[in-house]
């Protein structure tokens, strides 16, 4: 506290902004003890400053919850007239009478500070709108409350009031955050952050870096979750709010579990634990042994894990409550993992009959069921739970009501589609097993492009309807490698016109671990191929050895990628040997390439492109209306150039060469044939006024952002609205700026391609390979027969080197695929730094047909 004289009216006030400042970073218990002292300093010498203080005072007990205190506090409080101080009192007091639900009380106290709003143009005035915010989502209404609260920011705006911007934003995101809006939630948030780091509000800053975090998490992007995780978890650690320092660390164990750091995710949840014990928060530490016997559960150590629940179950149970459906959950995989089939049968078979509990909880539980199966040997039993947990997961996701909230729901049904496919393949099922695992992929991807349940992704039933993958192979006139990455061993399905290959591979975790460290080579730069790269090696006699029967140097190859491999491409693969040394499948002997120890880039020797699911393929000659696509109606060649734009966010900002990869492009085409948006006019409007179904060509040159788990969230980044600021912009709940993939998917093209050549926002940070599917896919769903899309930034002059040797591939008759191929081998053979895979192979081909 700082030490003032009472005769020293200016260090009074220092004293108070002091204290305010504390409250502003939420050093609530510094703060109130300083409004207090305050409060009874100045009751008889300065009373306007007394009631500062008060008022203050009052404000810091709702950190606390002390509602009834808060009304006491302000029941002596001053009539000031209309001021910022009569208005901040009648939130306060609105706040908590809401709290202790006298609803009534709480809209009369805001009745009066609207009627004192309306006679004074104050910034405290948007407290009000966010207090008539707070109040509609605790009665339900989530629209009324969201749009409150876009007044209340814009209101904060307009009258430079950063405190409330800070905390009406943060508000905004959270909210989004509850309704799924992950990519709104993200902007808001980081609105929030920028404006509360700026203005050292401590608490808000937390808040804001730990919302980030879970918004990136649900994206699938667990390296960003991570960072802001530990971020948040690390001020509030300084601001002492242990509570939210425990929720930081059982998010950020989440993260390590997924990656599978057990052993990191176990000392954070032990630090969790510890926090829990020493705040004696029994909710806090029975959610903390659950998640610490869970993970030990899956590490087999099990005494442990039984330890833990049975420390856990009495606070679970206290008061004779009934365990809730999660604890239930762990009691049972527990009971799994120690044999005791019958006691996991009976806790399982509880929670699929119990209607109350939680989706994911009810399909954990069926999955687990026919593991329990399984390992009975009821096969019988086992088939049929795991049929009938898929149906009931098909059910869910109908029920959603939001196609991206869809979309990042079909991520959760992975380990309920692997344990079935496993099963299946382990009889000898293989052919029903690529039906089962292409239906896990194809179904969201298929109903989006309008084919419904008709086709491959049929429901399952009795059993898989086993597809014909040799008759694809025929259409597409390509030899088809379609990968599953399990966690016990992974599969692959060799298709050729005539044949089926199916090979067991390495479980998931060991490619990963390939595919990582490979990648980090290649984005280092150098040249693996000189060096014999051991990973490069490794997953070429994983991945494509084992398909060496089949393949064909005649054929393309399209592959199938799942989990990781949507991460790497396939071209950068070290084959042995010097390269051009294949020809056809039958009789093939690798042998004198290998003990040549030469190794050359498999794009060397085939022709590759990128497909989602074999159902796309067997049905894409139609259109995104279902029906048949005449190859012959899509328009003349002409082009829809768009990129270069204008900064939007200091995220994305502008880059030079932009500018000269569109110059390169547009010269490719006639000026008639070409329509060019650059600059501030290259908008995500200018893109729908341009009526984008007359292009044949398609072409961003900008920055892009993806989303793994909700591909409609990822989005090509262009310019603002004339006048808009990036704030403004996202007033409206998603940025004017970008272009969606769910706005992508509502115009319909009839591309023959359509090119994202983006950056993806940080240095050469790794794409999101399934993200990236997804932005694709929304340009396939929508009509373009092919797109071409980059897995990681390039910000050198490589990129309009390849684009223009695409381009004039393609005005000399070739197919895309063939000329981004050629422009590719020539940067390979060109003898200079860009024979490096980081310049030639960031851009990959995807395919529907």
């Amino acid at each position: 506290m700082i030490p003032l004289r009472d005769n020293d009216a200016d260090g009074a006030q220092i004293g108070y902004e002091h204290t305010l400042q504390l409250y502003q970073q939420e050093r609530i218990d510094l703060a109130r003890a300083e409004a207090a002292a305050g409060w009874a300093r100045y009751r008889k010498t300065d009373p306007a400053l007394a009631a500062d203080y008060q008022l203050l005072y009052a404000r810091s007990l709702m950190y606390s919850g002390d509602y009834q205190q808060i009304v006491r506090t302000l029941a002596s409080y001053p009539d000031p007239g209309p001021s910022e101080r009569a208005i901040q009192r009648y939130i306060t007091e609105a706040s908590a009478l809401a709290a202790l639900s006298q609803h009534e009380a709480a809209d009369k106290q805001l009745t009066v500070a609207e009627a004192l709003c309306r006679k004074a143009d104050l910034a405290a005035c948007g407290g009000v709108i966010s207090a008539r915010a707070l109040i509609a989502f605790g009665a339900g209404q989530a629209d009324e409350g969201r749009q409150l609260y876009l007044q209340a920011y814009q209101f904060a705006r307009s009258h430079h009031d950063p405190w409330r911007q800070a905390n009406a934003s943060l508000n905004l995101g959270y909210r989004a955050l509850q309704m799924e809006r992950l990519d709104e939630a993200l902007d808001w948030s980081r609105i929030s952050y920028q404006i509360s780091s700026q203005h050292d509000y401590d608490g808000v800053a937390e808040t804001a870096a730990g919302n980030l975090g879970f918004a990136w998490y649900q994206l699938g992007d667990g390296e960003r979750a991570l960072e802001r995780y530990q971020e948040a978890e690390k001020k509030a650690e300084l601001l002492g709010e242990e509570e939210d320092e425990f929720f930081w660390l059982s998010d950020t164990s989440y993260v390590y579990r997924d990656r599978g750091e057990l052993s990191r995710a176990e000392a954070v949840v032990q630090k969790a634990l510890g926090l829990a014990r020493a705040a004696k928060n029994q909710g806090q530490i029975v959610n903390a042994l659950g998640d610490l016997a869970s993970l030990e559960t899956s590490i087999g150590d099990l005494k442990e894990a039984g330890a833990h629940l049975q420390e856990a179950l009495p606070i679970e149970t206290a008061g004779g409550r009934k365990p809730r459906p999660l604890f239930v959950l762990r009691q049972g995989e527990l009971a799994a993992a120690q044999h005791e089939y019958a006691k996991a049968e009976g806790l399982f078979h509880a929670l699929l009959k119990d209607k109350a509990s939680p989706t994911a909880v009810r399909l954990n539980a069926g999955n687990d069921l026919g593991q329990v199966y399984e390992n009975e040997k009821k096969y019988a039993s086992a088939e049929r739970e795991y049929q009938e947990t898929i149906a009931a997961w098909g059910e869910a996701r109908a029920a959603l009501k939001r196609e991206e909230s869809a979309l990042s729901f079909g991520t959760n049904a992975r380990e309920i589609y692997g344990n079935y496919v496993r099963f299946l393949v382990e009889r000898g099922r293989t052919a029903e097993a690529l039906t089962l695992a292409d239906k896990s992929r194809a179904r969201t991807l298929s109903e989006g492009l309008g084919f419904g349940q008709n086709h491959a992704a049929a429901r399952v039933g009795s059993g898989p309807v086993v597809m014909r993958p040799e008759q694809i192979a025929r259409k597409t006139g390509a030899t088809l490698l379609f990968y599953w990455l399990g966690e016990k061993e992974s599969y692959l399905w060799a298709v050729g016109p005539e044949r089926t290959v199916f090979s067991t591979l390495p479980a998931s975790q060991q490619i990963t671990t390939w595919v990582t460290r490979y990648n980090k080579a290649i984005l280092e730069s150098g040249d693996p191929a000189e060096s014999a790269n051991a990973d490069g090696v490794a997953l070429y006699a994983a991945l494509i050895a084992p398909a060496l029967k089949v393949l064909d140097a005649h054929r393309p190859v399209i592959v199938l990628a799942d989990g990781v491999l949507n991460q790497m491409n396939f071209e950068t693969l070290l084959a042995p040997g010097a390269a051009g040394q294949i020809s056809g499948p039958e009789g093939h002997d690798d042998s004198a390439r290998l003990a040549a120890g030469a190794q050359h880039y498999l794009v060397e020797d085939y022709t590759l492109e990128s497909a989602p699911s074999l159902d796309l393929l067997a049905h894409g000659g139609a259109g995104p209306d279902g029906k048949a696509q005449a190859k012959g109606d899509v328009a003349a060649k002409n082009l829809l150039l768009m990129g270069n734009a204008a900064a939007a966010d200091a995220e994305y900002p502008p880059l030079p060469l932009f500018g000269v990869e569109m110059t390169r492009i547009a010269g490719r085409f006639q000026p008639e044939e070409t329509t060019v948006f650059t600059g501030a006019k290259a908008t995500p409007a200018a893109y729908e006024a341009a009526n984008p179904e007359k292009f044949s060509y398609i072409h961003f040159v900008s920055h892009a952002t993806a989303s793994e788990t909700s591909p409609l969230d990822s989005a090509i980044i262009l310019s603002n609205p004339a006048g808009a600021s990036a704030a403004a912009s996202s007033a409206g709940g998603v940025s004017a700026y970008k272009l969606y993939a769910r706005e992508i998917v509502a115009h319909k093209l009839n591309a023959r391609l359509v090119t994202i050549s983006a950056c993806y926002g940080t240095g050469t940070r790794a794409y999101a390979g399934e993200g990236l599917v997804g932005l694709s896919w929304a340009f396939l769903r929508a009509g373009s027969r092919q797109v071409v899309a980059a897995l990681w930034e390039v910000t050198d002059e490589s990129t309009p080197r390849l684009m223009d040797g695409l381009y004039a591939g393609i005005a000399a008759g070739k197919k895309p695929v063939e000329a981004l191929r050629e422009a590719k081998l020539a940067m390979l053979h060109s003898g200079t730094r860009f024979q490096e895979p980081f310049y030639w192979a960031p851009f990959q081909i995807y395919s529907r047909e």
